[in-house]
């Protein structure tokens, strides 16, 4: 693509249920920073947004200072292999993902990848595809094990969440299109609990001039939800399909947290996710203990 004066200098790619919400409003609290309004573009996620060119993208970001540095989130872009088609049908494509375009497109765009404990972020994924109405499956272990028996595979459906929080199948991919210094890789459970030294750290990272804010002006955004009764879950299935029904729903169906997650499943999850756990600690260069402990 041709380069363009308002366009992003950084994207938050990911991963779904790992605070990219709550990043995505403290850097818009920074005027020296844009982001468009709607999060979750999925401008290199979707083929027929995608074809539409550069000169679609850079509407979103029209309304951006020229001092302004731009930058969207969409955690859609994280995981290798996904897209959707023209018809809005769910492809599994390893040849032209997210990644690819997004280095093809940009080959210096910095990008900012956070990651939580991958038995719990399966676990959130799961349960969030509940109450909006995507999961057949409404038991955690069920969709688990399905996933291992081979029933249930990413050519098949994008809700594997097993697949989703296999990190290193996912990193992998993106350090092979980007180069390490171009991606920021930020640990959910570590930065919540100091977001405002992150945003320093991200504001630093893509350029941008100190905001100022501390950690009381960060606010956590988007947490977990589930139904207030299961009965009520055929409900929220129309929900996506409108905003309005999305929040209606939201504030009548359901309520904040999840189910839990046994320790037993934690435990079992835990093993399926050592590799993957090493792999982040191999490429910090440092033990994640908050994921340890």
């Amino acid at each position: 693509m041709s380069s363009a004066s308002k366009l992003p200098k950084f994207i938050i790619a990911g991963a779904t249920r790992s605070g990219t919400t709550t990043l995505h409003s403290a850097l818009d609290k920074n005027p020296n920073i844009f982001t468009p309004p709607q999060k979750e573009l999925h401008f290199f996620y979707r083929d027929a947004d995608f074809a539409k060119g550069e000169n679609f993208y850079s509407t979103y970001f029209k309304d951006a200072s020229n001092t302004q540095i731009c930058g969207e989130a969409s955690p859609t872009y994280f995981t290798r292999g996904y897209a959707v088609g023209e018809d809005g049908s769910h492809i599994f494509r390893m040849e032209q993902d997210s990644a690819i375009r997004l280095a093809q497109s940009y080959p210096d765009m910095k990008i900012i990848l956070s990651l939580r404990h991958p038995a719990k972020r399966a676990h959130s994924f799961f349960y969030r595809t509940v109450w909006q109405g995507h999961e057949k499956t409404k038991n955690f272990e069920q969709a688990i094990e399905e996933e291992l028996a081979g029933t249930r595979t990413p050519e098949k459906t994008p809700i594997c969440p097993l697949y989703l929080s296999h990190y290193k199948t996912h990193l992998e991919h993106w350090l092979s299109c980007f180069p390490r210094e171009n991606i920021h890789i930020l640990i959910m459970e570590e930065w919540t609990t100091s977001p405002a030294k992150t945003l320093k750290d991200i504001e630093t990272f893509v350029g941008a001039e100190l905001s100022g804010l501390k950690d009381e002006d960060i606010q956590q955004s988007n947490q977990g939800r589930r139904h207030v009764h299961p009965l009520l879950a055929p409900l929220t299935q129309i929900a996506p399909r409108s905003k309005i029904m999305r929040k209606l729903t939201r504030k009548l169906f359901t309520k904040q947290g999840y189910p839990d997650l046994s320790k037993d499943t934690y435990n079992k999850l835990c093993k399926i996710f050592e590799d993957d756990i090493a792999y982040i600690e191999k490429i910090l260069g440092r033990e994640i203990k908050v994921w340890r402990s």
